[in-house]
């Protein structure tokens, strides 16, 4: 489970965690090898990814501003947040303003490794539409530009 999942990668990396430890299976037409699925739990990505939701997530993905990621942290906590990063600084945002952000200087990035959520329980374009009505795809930016 994302968000409140910790595991130790430098013992197990999250992949072999995944593929030796996986007590159920769900179906996502555009799964791949090497793709693995995780629960959403908390509430930083609130009302878009509501607790439950199941996230196809993709190792060793090209990452680009805006791109919703699941990192593990140097201390082995999961998160499941919005990627974003300017000349200086690395940052996994929260949609939900409430939620806990993680800014790291460049020479400092306390991650491990990042892999980019390929496809969720929802219908990612329309759920961006929406966001883009709401006016929170752009939340990311917003706090980047502030940093």
């Amino acid at each position: 489970s994302a968000a409140a999942a910790t595991c130790n990668p430098g013992i197990m990396p999250l992949l072999d965690y995944v593929k030796d430890y996986s007590e159920e299976q769900a179906y996502f037409k555009d799964a791949r090898e090497g793709d693995f699925v995780i629960e959403v739990t908390g509430e930083s990505m609130l009302p878009w990814y509501p607790e439950g939701t199941l996230l196809l997530v993709r190792p060793y993905q090209q990452l680009s501003n805006g791109k919703r990621v699941v990192a593990v942290l140097d201390d082995g906590e999961i998160v499941f947040k919005v990627y974003a990063a300017n000349k200086d600084k690395i940052c996994l945002f929260s949609i939900n303003g409430a939620g806990k952000d993680f800014i790291f200087d460049r020479d400092n990035v306390k991650i491990r490794y990042i892999c980019t959520v390929i496809a969720s329980q929802k219908n990612e374009a329309r759920l961006d539409t929406e966001m883009r009505r709401a006016g929170i795809t752009h939340g990311w930016q917003k706090k980047l530009n502030n940093l």
